[in-house]
Order: structure tokens, then C-alpha cells, then sequence
């Protein structure tokens, strides 16, 4: 069905917090609604903080997309440690009591770290690893009568929750999960590093279309390499970038012969090449 041209309103607000105790924690809380602007009535619509003020009634037939999230950064400067993480709901409405009874409904996470190795000459090296989980949780949700209620998606706004067809969030999208780990090298600005990342695409649509047949084997997954270079030359500035990604039943595509059940799906190997430059004037 051919999206609606209608012009959308985008809230959004963020809190934070440092304990006075605890310097190196910080906390907050994050919220932001996406709704058509002719939907928009009345000033409690405009106050960018749902389900605390303003609760959505139920029975709303023009719902918006509300997401949630409460999230917190760690950091152990004497080993040069960050610890973060990133729990959202996409939930229009919801109360405590529900909240405490099924926190993993419409739920979404982040979880990541990094540390630096110090050295005694000039080069340093960094780690980073990070996981994402956007995929439903609860079965209810998984296996619902209508097309699943995903991360950034909208059963009213058709749009869903993007901007000139991309989407506001997490490379993960609707859906998906990733596992990364990068390491680099550093000395200064300039950097030399190697990242992997395994990316499942839209989990969500594969429990919603293929489940109820039994067949386990088109997960959409990729898993690619990068190696990436960032130096310094004057007042130039290059990055370029290397890649090799390996997709695994590209688009859930799985052709099934007769009499033989493991066969390769749809597989597309690629590499892609990038290079960044700036001029400082």
C-alpha cells in the first residue's frame, strides 16, 4: 500500500544525570513520538513526554510511535574502561505494575565496552565490542494475528520511524540483532584497525513468515570485515575504507530442489571500497 504524503511531527526529549557519589556514572532517560501534524490536537499532544503526563488512551485509532529508553555510561579511568548499555520499549502506553510484570515486552538493547591498552612508546591500541538486540521477545508479540509491532515500525504511521526513508536508530533495524568487535591502532589522530560485525536482519519478519512451516534454515544474516585507516597529511585528512561482506540467504531467498533438504540459499559475496578526505583551511 502506497504511503500517505502527509507531514509528520518528531518530539523528543533526554535527561541526564551524574551522581554527585558516583562521578563517573551517568544516567538518563530518553523518549521520542512520531505522529502526523493533523493528528496533533490539543497541548498535550506537544508536550514531548508520554505515558508520565500525557498517557495515550488505548482506544486511540490514530496511535503515534512512542519509544523509551533509560540507559547508563560507566567509565574506570584508571584502566581506561567504558561500560554502556541502552534499554528501550516501544510501547504507546503502559503502567508500572505492567511495566514490572512484563518489562521484556517491546523491549529493545544495547550493550557495549571499550578499553584502551597503553604502551610506553607513542601508539596506543583500543578495543571495542558492542551487541544490539532489536528483535520481539515475548511470543505474544512474535506471533501476533497482524504483521509484528517492530522496532521503529508503525501500523498507523506508514512511514514508520524515519526520515527520507532512513531510519532514526540503530544500524540493527526493525527487527534485526549485530555483534561487533573492533580493534585499532592509534597513535595521535591517525588510526589503523580491523572491525567484524555479524548482522541478522529483521528476525521479526522471519518468525511472522517462515516459523509456522518448520523451516529453520532462511535466517537473513550477514557477517563482514572492514579495514579502515584514518592519517593524518598536512591539512588532509584521509580515511578509506575496505570491505568484505558475506550475506546469507539474501532476502530470505532459499531455493528448495526436490529430495534434498540442506542446500545453500541465495549467498552474495561483495567487497566495497570507501575513502574519506577533508582539507582543514
Amino acid at each position: 500500500m502506497q504511503k500517505e504524503d502527509r507531514t509528520r511531527s518528531f518530539q523528543a526529549m533526554y535527561i541526564r544525570y551524574i551522581p554527585k557519589w558516583f562521578s563517573n556514572l551517568t544516567l538518563g532517560v530518553e523518549q521520542s513520538f512520531m505522529q502526523y501534524e493533523d493528528q496533533l490536537f490539543g497541548i498535550a499532544n506537544y508536550i514531548p513526554i508520554k505515558n508520565i503526563i500525557y498517557r495515550l488512551p488505548n482506544e486511540q485509532l490514530n496511535q503515534p510511535i512512542t519509544l523509551t529508553a533509560f540507559y547508563f555510561n560507566y567509565e574506570l579511568p584508571e584502566v581506561q574502561v567504558k561500560i554502556y548499555g541502552d534499554w528501550g520499549w516501544n510501547l504507546n502506553r503502559t503502567s508500572l505494575r505492567n511495566w514490572m510484570i512484563q518489562p521484556d515486552k517491546g523491549m529493545a538493547n544495547v550493550l557495549g565496552i571499550s578499553k584502551i591498552f597503553t604502551s610506553h612508546q607513542k601508539h596506543f591500541w583500543e578495543f571495542k565490542a558492542e551487541m544490539a538486540n532489536l528483535q520481539l521477545l515475548t511470543v505474544a508479540e512474535q506471533f501476533s494475528t497482524g504483521a509484528p509491532p517492530s522496532w521503529y515500525l508503525g501500523s498507523y504511521v506508514r512511514q514508520g520511524y524515519t526520515n527520507e526513508g532512513q531510519v532514526l536508530g540503530a544500524g540493527a533495524g526493525p527487527g534485526g540483532t549485530s555483534q561487533t568487535i573492533e580493534l585499532n591502532w592509534r597513535r595521535g589522530n591517525n588510526r589503523i584497525g580491523m572491525s567484524a560485525e555479524r548482522g541478522l536482519h529483521s528476525n521479526d519478519f522471519y518468525v511472522y513468515s517462515f516459523t509456522n512451516s518448520g523451516d529453520f534454515r532462511r535466517f537473513f544474516v550477514d557477517f563482514a570485515t572492514t579495514l579502515k585507516v584514518d592519517w593524518t597529511f598536512g591539512k588532509w585528512d584521509l580515511g578509506p575504507r575496505i570491505s568484505y561482506n558475506q550475506s546469507n540467504n539474501y532476502h530470505w531467498n532459499l531455493f528448495q530442489p526436490a529430495n534434498i533438504y540442506f542446500v545453500p540459499g541465495k549467498d552474495i559475496q561483495q567487497f566495497t571500497a570507501k575513502l574519506n578526505m577533508s582539507y582543514l583551511c
